[in-house]
C-alpha cells in the first residue's frame, strides 16, 4: 500500500538528484530527493508541516499524530516485526547503534526472558538446533 503510493509519487514526480551538503558542513552528498518543496530543494520539517496537517485532518487523525509520532510507530513497527536493531539504525539514519539501542531498546521486553531460556536450555540439553539428531549442541547431526 504505502510502496505503491510511492512507485506512483516517484513516477509521477521524478526524484531531483541535487548536492546536499552533511550537517558537518564539510561534505556532500549526491542525492536523489524524493521529496522537495516547489522550487527543488529539500523538504524540510517546516516544508511538510502544512501539507501533512491537512491530509491529517482530511482522514480524522487527532492533532496528536505529528511526523514525529509517524518516525516512532515506524521503528516500533519494525522492533515488533523481528528486524535487527542495525537495520532500523540505518532506516532512522541515526549516527550510532546507541542512539537506536538508547531510544527504542526498551521496546524489547522479551529479551530478558528469550536470554534466560537460551542458557537454561544450553545448561539442561534442551537448547539446540531444533533437530532432534543433535543432541541439544544446538550443532547439526552429521547425515
Amino acid at each position: 500500500m504505502v510502496a505503491d503510493a510511492l512507485r506512483a509519487h516517484r513516477e509521477a514526480f521524478p526524484p531531483v538528484a541535487q548536492d546536499v551538503p552533511d550537517v558537518d558542513g564539510k561534505r556532500v552528498h549526491r542525492v536523489e530527493l524524493v521529496f522537495t518543496r516547489n522550487n527543488g530543494t529539500p523538504a524540510n520539517a517546516d516544508s511538510l508541516r502544512q501539507p501533512f496537517t491537512r491530509a491529517r485532518k482530511a482522514v480524522g487523525l487527532p492533532s496528536s499524530v505529528c511526523f514525529h509520532v509517524l518516525r516512532h510507530t515506524y521503528a516500533s513497527l519494525l522492533i515488533q516485526a523481528g528486524t535487527h536493531l542495525t537495520v532500523i539504525r540505518d532506516r532512522m539514519g541515526h549516527s550510532s547503534i546507541k542512539v537506536t539501542a538508547d531510544t527504542y531498546g526498551h521496546l524489547y521486553p522479551t529479551e530478558d526472558d528469550r536470554t534466560r531460556s537460551a542458557i537454561d536450555g544450553a545448561f539442561s540439553g534442551d537448547a539446540g538446533t531444533g533437530d532432534p539428531g543433535d543432541g541439544g549442541t544446538g550443532v547439526p547431526a552429521k547425515r
